[in-house]
């Protein structure tokens, strides 16, 4: 047990740890029964649940082993792929939430960002990885479970560009898509001297205006507020037509030629 202090406290005695005996390669952490608390997937077919208060409880799995893990169903329970098989989680009345990090600064899947949710319950952490265990790459959605908690009151994502999305009062049970940027608490705008467009609300087209000396960049990508990808346009004299777009909230991105990322809010009228 971390004491918060840079010193650790041995609790294995009386944790159900010890019942674990099967030699393996590899333990994952995931929270499997969406109460809030993490769980241990690990050798002999075996799910430790964590019971809150630093034990757990040994619940054996049949033929069930480590593999890849995700929500497959989208029903908001982690299911598992092994093999040829799939097992989907028998779901209970336990509330989550769920995150797709799409990257703009940063990398196109978020991988290395940190994500944080809080609430009257406490604080949960995640972290995107591209790896799971000793040789699985599970889903790269972010998953917490909550419980029986109503209510989740900040979340915060720590992209690895340094750009920080806030939501707040945010509603369990949901698959919250978030794009690098996209929240007006966002800090860190790395678009913010060197990237211009306007008008901006616009209903026909846009100008764009790169700070770099000699900067030019020739397609641009409109992200709808769900993540999807809206349009994606050539451009031509500094100029994006975005006519054919419908009215509403997007995220502009461009790619210069000198490999600079760029991205800002757009609003068509």
């Amino acid at each position: 047990r971390n004491n918060g202090d840079g010193t650790f406290t041995d609790v294995t005695a009386g944790s159900g740890i010890p019942l674990l005996t099967n030699l393996g390669q590899e333990n994952v952490a995931h929270d499997f029964n969406n109460d809030g608390y993490i769980d241990i997937f690990g050798p002999g077919n075996t799910i430790l649940f964590n019971n809150g208060n630093m034990t757990f409880t040994r619940q054996p799995l049949g033929g069930i082993t480590n593999g890849p893990i995700g929500d497959l169903n989208n029903d908001g329970f982690l299911d598992i792929q092994n093999g040829d098989n799939v097992f989907l989680n028998n779901a209970n009345s336990n509330k989550w939430l769920k995150l797709s990090l799409k990257g703009i600064q940063s990398n196109a899947n978020g991988i290395g960002a940190r994500v944080e949710i809080s609430g009257p319950w406490g604080k949960q952490i995640r972290d995107v990885r591209s790896g799971d265990g000793f040789r699985n790459m599970s889903s790269l959605n972010v998953h917490f479970g909550l419980g029986t908690a109503t209510q989740i009151t900040q979340v915060v994502i720590k992209w690895p560009s340094g750009i920080v999305d806030t939501y707040n009062n945010v509603n369990p049970n949901q698959h919250l898509v978030v794009i690098e940027g996209n929240t007006l608490l966002s800090t860190g705008d790395h678009s913010k001297d060197s990237f211009v467009i306007y008008p901006n609300p616009s209903h026909d087209f846009i100008k764009i205006q790169l700070d770099a000396t000699g900067a030019t960049a020739d397609k641009a990508i409109f992200y709808d507020i769900t993540g999807r990808i809206a349009l994606t346009t050539a451009i031509e004299s500094n100029q994006i037509d975005v006519r054919t777009l419908a009215k509403g909230t997007y995220i502009l991105s461009i790619e210069s030629n000198t490999g600079e990322k760029h991205s800002t809010k757009f609003i068509k009228n």
